[in-house]
């Protein structure tokens, strides 16, 4: 579960990284490598293609799935979705744990009616 301080320190990151759209290209130091990009400057190195794509649309991506995040549960109701969550983890455990009495249970019944009728039919 995404606490509502990990989404702000998410959100802090990427609002301090360069801004983008960031995009990939061959690093001009390392031929043999590629960066990523942003306008002609570029921002970071990485040692394998799908690693600088990866980065690069992080860019883009992130602060997408931050808006998403933010409204379909706003902010201040991650504290209250997380409460939510744990008493229904709790509430499911308490379910799981009585299904097994009435399981339990219900053998037993099914046990004493095969014990009276056995005795009824004794006479």
């Amino acid at each position: 579960m995404l606490t509502k301080e990990e989404l702000e320190a998410i959100k802090e990151r990427c609002e301090k990284a360069t801004e983008g759209p960031w995009h990939t290209a061959v690093s001009s130091r390392f031929p043999h490598e590629d960066c990523i990009m942003f306008e002609n400057k570029e921002v970071a190195e990485a040692y394998e293609y799908y690693d600088a794509e990866f980065i690069a649309n992080a860019r883009q991506d992130i602060p997408k799935l931050i808006a998403e995040i933010e409204a379909l549960c706003p902010i201040g109701d991650l504290d209250i979705v997380s409460s939510l969550r744990s008493e229904n983890d709790y509430l499911s455990h308490i379910v799981d744990v009585r299904d097994a009495e009435i399981d339990l249970l219900q053998s037993e019944i099914s046990a004493l009616r095969q014990t009276i009728r056995q005795r009824e039919a004794r006479g």
